[in-house]
Formats: structure tokens, C-alpha cells, sequence
């Protein structure tokens, strides 16, 4: 078995890298270079163990096929690769500055009647089919409307806005990065508040990150700038609270 039908198995049996670590006996950080195409040509060894695991008959006590997700009304969670996170409440300069942006944007495609939605958070969106992995973005833009369901979002975002705060910098800067682009998301938008600064990541593009400031004005890559964020306007609605 190649790798690529390890990856396509571990996608359908929902696995993460720690279960089939776990269950092959290999250690953690070689399973990810293996199946992240850091390692490129792994020993014999190691590629019959994780052959092992996805040639035998699954266990479903070892791991479940879905997750357990949100059974505490009112707690927010976010799960990647099985495990689950629970969020910190926005607070009230989170959510001005994420439903001013969302209000622009949306208002834009109101008027356009272009049949693409943002959608504010909270909603969780489902970034694969297994469910192992779910996250609430503070802002998504959706070009078609079939992935929107009574539960969240199911597939991927053309677009994804996350306003970061000093305990999410990390996993919005670095976690739902990594899993946004390998997930196909085909922009990303980092806000924050107390830099004061705008990353953008195009993936389609494939360009360095952009940074803007709270002066610019922002253009929407995913609409090949017809829509853009005035970042001024945005900071003035919330300097009262700033």
C-alpha cells in the first residue's frame, strides 16, 4: 500500500495521527512527516506497520468513526482531527469588529444579489466528511449556497475571516491556517485588533501573505477586489470601546 492510499484510507476511516500511532506503534512525529510529505521515502519498516493499521479490520473502540461534539448547551467547541477544543467567549471588541466586517461584505453581496452569503459565526462548519474536523469562524463567505444546511456548513468556504484575541492568536495564526489551506480554503483573513493589522493569505494566488493596516482598504481576493473592507471605517464604529 503507497502512501497516498494510506492517506486516502486514514480520510475515509476518519483516524488521526495519534490513533494511528497509537495502533501501529509508530511514533507521533513520524506518522505526521510521513503522511504531512516530510518524509519522502520512509523506511520498509515504518511503511509496513501503518499498512498494518489500515489493512486490518477497524476497531470501533479504538476509534470512533465521529467525534462527541458539543453535548454542553452554550459551551463553544472547535475539533481537529478528532480532538476537541473548547473556545473562549468573544468579547465585546470581537464581536463589533466581526459583525462590522461581516456587514460589509454582506451588504455587498446583498446588493449584487450575486447568490454568495456570509455567514457570521456563531456556525460550525464541517471540513471533511467524517467530522473530525469542525470549527466556528468568526466570518465565512460561501459562493454556493448547497453547503449551507439547518446545522452549519457543510464543505469548504471560498473564504474565511477569523478577528484573533490574545488566546486565540496562536491556533487562528498557525493551526486553522494550516488546516484552512490544506482543507482548500482559497483565502484567509487574520484580524487584529491590537496590532491593528490585516494578514491575508490568497492560496490561489500563491503569494506571500499581504499585511494591511487599519488605514487600508482591504480588497477581497475571492472577488477579485470588487469587494473590499474600509478598515477605517471599521476601527472608527469600535474606537468608543477601543
Amino acid at each position: 500500500m503507497t502512501v497516498e492510499e494510506m492517506k486516502e484510507r486514514k480520510r475515509q476511516l476518519g483516524y488521526t495521527y495519534e490513533q494511528i500511532a497509537t495502533l501501529s506503534d509508530v511514533p507521533l512525529g513520524t506518522v505526521q512527516k510521513v503522511f504531512g510529505g516530510v518524509t519522502r521515502s520512509p523506511r520498509y519498516d515504518t511503511l509496513r506497520a501503518l499498512e498494518k493499521v489500515f489493512l486490518e479490520k477497524r476497531d470501533e473502540s479504538a476509534a470512533e468513526s465521529r467525534i462527541t461534539y458539543g453535548k454542553e448547551a452554550g459551551i463553544r467547541e472547535e475539533a481537529y482531527e478528532g480532538k476537541v477544543y473548547n473556545m473562549e467567549q468573544p468579547n465585546c471588541i470581537h464581536q463589533l469588529f466581526a459583525g462590522e466586517i461581516y456587514r460589509q461584505i454582506q451588504n455587498y453581496l446583498v446588493s449584487q444579489k450575486s447568490g454568495s452569503m456570509a455567514v457570521l459565526a456563531p456556525v460550525k462548519v464541517w471540513l471533511d466528511s467524517e467530522g473530525q474536523t469542525i470549527v466556528q469562524p468568526d466570518i465565512c463567505i460561501v459562493k454556493e449556497r448547497n453547503k449551507l444546511k439547518q446545522d452549519g456548513i457543510h464543505g469548504i468556504p471560498d473564504m474565511i475571516i477569523e478577528v484573533v484575541s490574545v488566546e486565540s492568536r496562536q491556533r487562528d495564526s498557525y493551526l486553522k491556517l494550516a488546516k484552512y489551506q490544506e482543507a482548500g480554503v482559497k483565502e484567509y483573513w487574520i484580524v487584529d485588533p491590537d496590532s491593528r493589522k490585516v494578514v491575508v493569505y490568497a492560496f490561489e494566488q500563491d503569494i506571500c501573505p499581504q499585511v494591511y493596516k487599519f488605514e487600508d482598504i482591504v480588497p477581497v481576493a475571492v472577488f477579485n477586489g470588487q469587494i473590499s473592507v474600509d478598515f477605517k471605517d471599521v476601527s472608527e464604529f469600535v474606537r468608543f470601546v477601543l
